[in-house]
C-alpha cells in the first residue's frame, strides 16, 4: 500500500500553534475526518468608538484542519504545542498509507478503485486524460 505524506494546506492562518492531535495514529480517516486543532491570533478589524487607539485588538481563535484524503495514519510528524509559520508549512506533518495510489485516471475518477480524485491541497477534482 502507498504511504503518502501532507503538509498543511497553505490556506490556514499562519501563524498557528498545534492544541491537539484529533487523529490518533493507525487510525482510519476519510475526507473531512477531523485530522488536527490549532490556535492562532486574529487581528480584530478597527471600528469607529473602538477603544484601543493606537494599538490593534486582537484575540485568539481556534481551528481544525480536515482530511481531503483518505487512509491510515502511520505517523504524525508535529506534536501538540508546535507553532507553525506559513514557511515551514510546505513540511509534511503527517503519513497516511492508503489504499490505492490513484495512478491511472480519467475524468476525475480513479480507474483502479473508481473513488473520485481529489488534490489533498486544494479539495478540487484532478480532471486527467489517459
Amino acid at each position: 500500500m502507498p504511504l503518502q505524506e501532507y503538509p498543511l494546506p497553505p490556506s490556514l492562518p499562519y501563524p498557528i500553534t498545534i492544541t491537539s492531535l484529533a487523529t490518533p495514529v493507525q487510525s482510519e480517516i476519510t475526507r473531512n475526518s477531523p485530522l488536527l486543532n490549532y490556535s492562532y491570533i486574529f487581528a480584530v478589524p478597527k471600528r469607529s468608538g473602538n477603544q484601543n487607539k493606537g494599538q490593534p485588538a486582537t484575540e485568539k481563535r481556534i481551528g481544525t484542519w480536515e482530511a481531503n484524503f483518505e487512509g491510515t495514519v502511520v505517523k504524525w510528524m508535529v506534536q501538540p504545542g508546535a507553532t507553525i509559520s506559513r514557511q515551514s508549512a510546505t513540511e509534511p506533518v503527517i503519513a497516511v498509507e492508503q489504499s490505492c495510489s490513484h495512478e491511472q485516471q480519467y475524468g476525475g475518477i480513479c480507474l483502479i478503485c473508481l473513488q473520485p480524485v481529489v488534490d489533498e491541497l486544494s479539495g478540487l477534482s484532478h480532471y486527467f486524460c489517459a
